[in-house]
């Protein structure tokens, strides 16, 4: 595994080579939700601490203190209480007041500790991480919750917990994010660990467990938190084989059975075949799971071509497994977004009906994702890949997230809201005229910023081309194809961004 996200578990070393970044202390870090909605936090700003490998380095944290700017002023939070760690895992949730200033605001922050570890008294700043690389984390305090239309509910499909954690990397706890995922506005997430991690001892990475405890426990404790007002779901995020025998990942939602695959997790090296194809799922799918293609269009380093046997997927395997749902948003920036809709227009225009979703696939990274960059040598932090940044959303009578998406009523986004109509069609549902009012409706807000565009695109599959309606006018005629789809996005002046699934078009 060479390419992990955060959070970077920097103990794994070879028998006499150890990582240049390793300590002899625990991992410590702490991280925020990129937005809080106050009213959903009785108005208290949300944070929390990490600590990873406390049993093999117990220490002690103190003198937490964060400041925090806001408007050219400055604030300064104190906690006073001292932290002994000493076990394998540890968290612990902080809330402090939200101050009138902050409403409908950024404010940015910075949090100093010390860490008592060996006898040693350290100074750090956010975490304790090689070279504590310099960041500060951002936070929108927004008063209100998303303002958009009733029975829409937002969610994350691709998210991988504590429960992954292996030679490089670990996520952040269900408990934890389910707090988070309320206080940033959201209504569910999909727990989707690694397979090749599920079935692995709790303490012993590098080892199976016959009887699968971390999967059983993994789906437990989903069922423990999950909430009508907030859903958490478990799944699987499986290697699988595609039509070239290649490693790529499945999303395995609320499935029953476990599914296995190993042949990119680096456990054994030069074993990297996937020990299952994606024709195994065709006689699995039914209506209380979901199964999606994750990231389909991600690009394969060569290393991990090499190395990993990674590859990618094809129209060949939407069509051998069935699959509907793909997962093209991975927590990107905007203009891999745009081209990653590009590449799902193109599968679209040979006729296809594939439904798209969006994703962070972020490894318990709520702020930054701290990566290994190169192995041994060298982390880094950039903002990417972060918990509910880009989130799915779906029109249901309940918050019911599996039975919603698979309504297709559906859209992607980063903030703000976009649902259109054909006449009396909506969102994932077929049109069959070749004349049609199109009315939209959107909301957007200061957070998100104001309308800078709005493009209808209109494929014709005969053609094979596609039409853009740039500056679109509400409760405008257009004419259709015959035969095709209509895709509707809206990209704000702070460079939020949203797009529909598509309406199709069977003109009889």
């Amino acid at each position: 595994m060479f390419f992990p996200l955060l959070y970077s578990e920097t103990h794994y070393h070879l028998r006499f080579l150890f990582p240049r970044y390793y300590k002899n202390e625990p991992e410590v870090l702490f991280d925020f939700p990129l937005r809080v909605v106050s009213e959903r936090t009785d108005n208290t700003l949300i944070f929390f601490l990490i600590v990873k490998d406390a049993d093999n380095f117990p220490g002690r944290i103190s003198d937490v203190k964060l400041d925090i700017f806001c408007h050219k002023q400055s604030y300064s939070i104190h906690l006073s209480e001292e932290i002994d760690v000493n076990e394998d895992y540890y968290f612990k949730q902080f809330r402090c007041p939200i101050n009138e200033e902050w409403i409908n605001q950024s404010i940015y922050i910075k949090v100093y500790f010390k860490l008592k570890c060996i006898n040693k008294i350290k100074n750090y700043i956010n975490d304790n991480y090689y070279g504590n690389i310099p960041h500060q984390f951002k936070v929108f305090i927004s008063k209100d919750d998303y303002i958009y239309k009733k029975n829409w509910y937002r969610g994350d499909v691709h998210y991988h917990s504590n429960y992954t954690s292996d030679q490089v990397e670990f996520g952040a706890p269900i408990e934890v994010t389910k707090v988070i995922a309320n206080a940033m506005g959201l209504d569910w997430f999909f727990v989707t660990d690694h397979s090749y991690d599920l079935d692995d001892l709790s303490n012993n990475y590098l080892k199976n467990d016959p009887d699968l405890s971390k999967w059983h426990n993994m789906r437990e404790d989903c069922r423990i938190n999950d909430r009508d007002k907030m859903r958490v779901i478990s799944g699987e995020e499986v290697s699988i084989g595609n039509s070239f025998g290649e490693n790529i990942h499945l999303l395995a939602i609320n499935e029953d059975s476990f599914i296995k695959g190993s042949g990119d997790s680096a456990e054994n090296w030069f074993k990297n075949k996937p020990e299952n194809d994606l024709s195994i799922i065709n006689d699995m799918q039914n209506d209380h799971n979901l199964f999606i293609a994750a990231h389909p269009f991600d690009k394969v380093p060569i290393s991990q071509k090499l190395l990993l046997n990674r590859g990618n997927w094809s129209e060949t395997d939407f069509k051998l497994s069935e699959i509907k749902y793909l997962q093209i948003i991975n927590g990107q920036d905007i203009f891999e977004v745009k081209q990653m809709v590009k590449k799902w227009i193109e599968l679209l225009l040979e006729g296809n009906k594939y439904y798209i979703l969006a994703g962070n696939d972020a490894h318990g990274n709520f702020q930054f994702m701290k990566q290994i960059s190169i192995p041994f040598l060298k982390l880094m932090c950039r903002k990417q890949q972060l918990f509910g940044q880009y989130f799915t959303m779906f029109y249901n009578e309940l918050n019911d997230p599996i039975k919603g998406i698979k309504k297709n009523r559906v859209i992607i986004s980063n903030g703000p809201f976009i649902e259109f109509f054909l006449d009396d069609k909506t969102i994932g549902e077929t049109f069959l005229f070749s004349n049609a009012v199109i009315r939209y409706d959107i909301v957007t807000n200061l957070e998100f910023g104001g309308v800078k565009n709005i493009i209808l695109y209109i494929g014709n599959i005969e053609t094979k081309r596609v039409i853009q309606i740039k500056d679109l006018e509400n409760n405008l005629s257009i004419s259709l194809p015959k035969k095709g789809f209509c895709i509707l996005s809206l990209e704000t002046k702070k460079g939020f961004y949203a797009i529909t699934n598509p309406i199709y078009i069977e003109v009889t």
